[in-house]
């Protein structure tokens, strides 16, 4: 994770409208920058979020398994999962899942700004949060992710 979005996030305040979640909340986050999925962890936790974490998409699919899809309330995805950025593996793994489960709730996110270019992101279909981003921009993007 860059510093600004540590920053940013570590660094916001408590208190956001709608930031209380279920207590069956479980939010799955896949980024492959480990310093962001601790990051996103620490910080859902702090508003009582059940979170779960993956490095790739293989990962991901395995916590998918052993919860089911009824067991996650979110996937906070991030969109580019290798270091080549042709690959967007979370784009690919956003589509598999969306068609599969399409009560299942996603927020895709990106540090490279060509994301917001993809088809479903264009389109609205799925909430987006570009990198690096404010706690008070997260909370507000789950909120919308989950209505």
């Amino acid at each position: 994770m860059r510093e600004e979005t540590r920053e940013a996030v570590s660094t916001s305040g408590h208190g956001q409208a709608g930031a209380t979640p279920p207590s069956d909340a479980v939010v799955l986050v896949v980024d492959d920058d480990a310093a962001v999925r601790a990051l996103l962890q620490e910080a859902l936790c702090l508003y009582g979020y059940r979170v779960v974490t993956a490095a790739t998409a293989f990962e991901a699919e395995a916590i998918r398994r052993h919860l089911g899809p009824a067991g996650l309330r979110l996937v906070i995805l991030d969109l580019d999962l290798s270091p080549d950025p042709e690959a967007l593996a979370g784009y690919a793994l956003y589509r598999r899942w969306a068609a599969r489960h399409p009560a299942l709730s996603f927020l895709l996110v990106s540090g490279n700004p060509e994301s917001q270019a993809l088809p479903a992101v264009r389109r609205g279909q799925v909430p987006f949060l570009a990198k690096p981003f404010t706690l008070s921009e997260l909370l507000s993007a789950i909120c919308t992710a989950t209505r």
